[in-house]
C-alpha cells in the first residue's frame, strides 16, 4: 500500500483557482511548483521534522482551491494513492496595519503590524509581508471613505481574478491586491459645552472639548481622534481644548451649556460592483457641527420699562437667561418698533412680553405686548382736554375777556379702562387786588398831659423818676431829666415838663384794607381784610389847645 506524503510546495508559475466549466463541471487547475519534503530530522529530539528540497525538479499540482495562486507564494500539499500532488485547503493571507496617512481616491498607504498565514509581498514575488513593510492597501467599493493617518485595520489578499460577465457589466480584470477588510475611522460624534453664548443667527461658534473625558458618542469604527481637534499642549492643567463647529442647523444657547458636535464629511455612497482603484469618491474635507444645546435661549421674557434704561428682562421663559451664560455674545438688546409711535408711550413701569429673533446674530428681543393687550374693548367717551399734557401751555380752562365767558376744549377718546365721573374743583385764573375802605374804621387822639417829677437818689448817685408823665392815648411820652446838681442832697426833688415824641398831639384814624379777586372783564368777590392805622399830628393839640376834628376818611385820604 503506497503511503501518502505531504510537502511544501513553491509555486512557479501563477493559477487561477478551481472554476466551474461552461458545462457546470468543476475544472481543477495545474501549477508547477518546487517541492520541500518532510522528513525526520537527524537531530534530537526524533519527534521533529525537517524539510529537504527536491531542487532539480519541478512537479504539477493540482489546485483544488477556488483562490488563485501567486508566483513565488508557499502552499501545503500532499500526494494521492494515484502518486498525483494536489492542495489542501489554503487559510486566506490578511495582515493588520496601521495608517501612515489619509485615504485618497479610495487607497491608502499603511505599515504592516502583524501578518496572517504568510501574506504574499506582491511587489517583490516569493517574499512575504513582514512587520515595518509598507504598502498600499484598497477601498474599491468606498466602504472606508473617512480614513485619517493613524487609523487600524485588516486587509485581505483579493486575487488576480476574471470577473463573471454573466452577472456583471464590468469585464475587465480583476488585479491582485490587498483590500479593507476593516479599519477604525475618527471620532463621529462628542460632547462638548459652548464656550460662548450661541444666538442662532450667528453661522459658528466655539467649544470646549475634554475628548479623553467620557466625551466621545459614538462606537467602533469610529474611534480615532479627528485630526480637526487639536491635542492638549503638553503640561497643561486640563485636557480640554477648542473645536470650531459650523452652526448649520441655526441652533442657540447660552454660554456653558453642554452640546453635542457631529463630524461631517463629503463621503459619497458605496460602490458595489466596481473593482477599479484609485478612483474618486474618498473624502475630502471634514468639519464639526452643532446638532443639540441643552440649554437653549428663552423664547419669551417678561419685561419692565424704565426712562433713561428702555427695557429689562424680569421672567424667561421656555430657556435660559443668557446673562446666567459664560463667555461672549451674552449681552440682550430690547427694541419695541411700536412703542415709538405717537400714539403708544413708555413709561416707567410698564411691562410687557417680548420674543427672541432666532435669526439674528445677537441676542435680540422685540416687545409686542404690553398690559394694555389684557384690557377689555374700548368704549368712547367726551372728556376735557387737559392741554397742558400736549404741551401748549394753556391752562385746561380759560377765561375769554371779549365774551366774558370760561372756555375749555373736548376730546373724543377710546377708553379701556375708566371709573364713574366724580365731582372735581377747577381753580378759575383771578387777579387779586388790596383796597382802602372807610367801613369800619374809627379814631383816636393820643396826647401828653401834666409834668412828671424826678427824685436824687445817693444810692445810685443820679436821678431817679419817682412821677412819671400822663398821656392819652398811650403815646409813649417823655420826661426830660433835670440837670445833676453840683451839690446834691439825698432826696432832693425836680419837676419836668412831659413831651411828646412826635413834637405834639396826634389824631389816630384805623381804616379798614379788602382783597378783591377779579377776572379780566371786572366784577369779582371780596375777601378777607385788615386793619390800616393812619395818625395825623394835631397843631395845635385838642387836649387843654381845642381844634376841629377832621372827618376820618377825608383824613385818610391827606397825604
Amino acid at each position: 500500500m503506497f503511503l501518502g506524503r505531504m510537502a511544501l510546495a513553491k509555486v512557479v508559475d501563477a493559477n487561477l483557482g478551481r472554476k466551474k466549466s461552461e458545462e457546470g463541471d468543476i475544472d481543477c487547475n495545474v501549477f508547477t511548483a518546487k517541492l520541500k519534503l518532510f522528513q525526520k530530522a537527524e537531530a534530537n529530539p526524533p519527534s521533529t521534522l525537517a524539510l529537504r528540497e527536491i531542487a532539480n525538479q519541478d512537479f504539477e499540482i493540482i489546485n483544488t482551491n477556488t483562490s488563485p495562486l501567486l508566483v513565488g507564494e508557499e502552499i501545503i500539499v500532499t500526494q494521492g494513492p494515484d502518486e498525483r500532488w494536489f492542495t489542501l485547503q489554503k487559510p486566506h493571507p490578511r495582515f493588520q496595519f496601521v495608517t501612515t496617512g489619509k485615504i485618497v481616491d479610495r487607497a491608502v498607504e499603511v505599515k504592516v503590524l502583524r501578518a496572517q498565514n504568510a501574506p504574499p509581498n506582491l511587489d517583490t514575488p516569493g517574499e512575504i509581508l513582514e512587520y515595518g513593510d509598507t504598502l498600499t492597501i484598497y477601498d474599491p467599493f468606498n466602504l472606508w471613505s473617512d480614513i485619517e493617518e493613524k487609523a487600524t485595520g485588516w486587509a485581505y489578499l483579493a486575487y488576480q481574478q476574471e470577473d463573471d460577465t454573466d452577472t456583471t457589466e464590468i469585464d475587465e480584470q480583476h488585479v491582485a491586491r490587498y483590500e479593507i477588510e476593516e479599519c477604525s475611522l475618527p471620532v463621529k460624534e462628542i460632547k462638548a459645552r459652548l464656550r460662548d453664548c450661541l444666538p442662532g443667527g450667528m453661522s459658528t461658534g466655539t467649544a470646549i472639548v475634554d475628548i479623553g473625558n467620557q466625551a466621545i458618542r459614538s462606537a467602533y469604527p469610529n474611534c480615532d481622534h479627528p485630526p480637526e481637534i487639536p491635542h492638549p499642549e503638553e503640561g497643561a492643567e486640563n485636557n480640554e481644548v477648542e473645536v470650531l463647529f459650523e452652526n448649520t442647523h441655526k441652533l442657540d444657547g447660552i454660554g456653558g451649556s453642554p452640546c453635542v458636535l457631529r463630524r461631517i464629511t463629503d463621503r459619497k455612497v458605496s460602490d458595489p460592483e466596481n473593482y477599479l482603484a484609485p478612483k474618486p469618491s474618498s473624502s475630502t474635507t471634514a468639519f464639526w457641527e452643532v446638532v443639540q444645546i441643552d440649554k437653549k435661549i428663552a423664547r419669551h421674557v417678561k419685561v419692565t420699562f424704565a426712562p433713561g434704561f428702555g427695557w429689562a428682562g424680569i421672567t424667561y421663559y421656555d430657556g435660559f437667561d443668557t446673562e446666567e451664560g459664560e463667555g461672549e455674545n451674552c449681552e440682550q438688546t430690547f427694541n419695541c418698533p411700536l412703542c415709538e409711535c405717537d400714539t403708544v408711550r413708555s413709561e416707567e413701569g410698564d411691562e410687557g412680553y417680548a420674543f427672541l429673533d432666532t435669526t439674528a446674530e445677537t441676542v435680540q428681543y422685540y416687545v409686542y405686548s404690553t398690559k394694555s393687550a389684557f384690557y377689555p374693548k374700548p368704549k368712547r367717551h367726551k372728556i376735557l382736554a387737559d392741554l397742558a399734557e400736549t404741551g401748549s401751555g394753556d391752562p385746561l380752562l380759560r377765561f375769554d375777556g371779549n365774551d366774558c365767558a370760561i372756555k375749555h376744549d373736548i376730546v373724543f377718546a377710546e377708553l379701556l379702562c375708566y371709573e364713574d365721573p366724580t365731582e372735581g374743583t377747577m381753580p378759575i385764573p383771578t387777579q387779586e387786588t388790596t383796597v382802602t375802605t372807610c367801613e369800619g374804621g374809627g379814631y383816636e387822639i393820643k396826647e401828653c398831659v401834666g409834668s412828671c417829677v424826678w427824685s436824687w437818689s445817693d444810692a445810685i448817685y443820679d436821678w431817679s423818676i419817682s412821677t412819671p408823665c400822663s398821656d392819652v392815648g398811650d403815646l409813649g411820652c417823655d420826661c426830660p431829666k433835670p440837670a445833676r446838681p453840683a451839690a446834691p442832697t439825698n432826696g432832693q426833688t425836680e419837676q419836668s415838663e412831659c413831651a411828646s415824641p412826635t413834637g405834639g398831639g396826634e389824631l389816630c384814624i384805623s381804616l379798614g384794607t379788602t382783597i378783591i379777586k377779579h377776572i379780566d372783564c371786572g366784577g369779582g368777590s371780596g375777601g378777607g381784610g385788615a386793619c390800616e392805622v393812619v395818625c395825623i399830628p394835631l397843631d395845635p393839640p385838642i387836649v387843654g389847645g381845642g381844634g376841629d376834628c377832621p372827618n376820618p376818611c377825608e383824613a385818610a385820604a391827606t397825604p
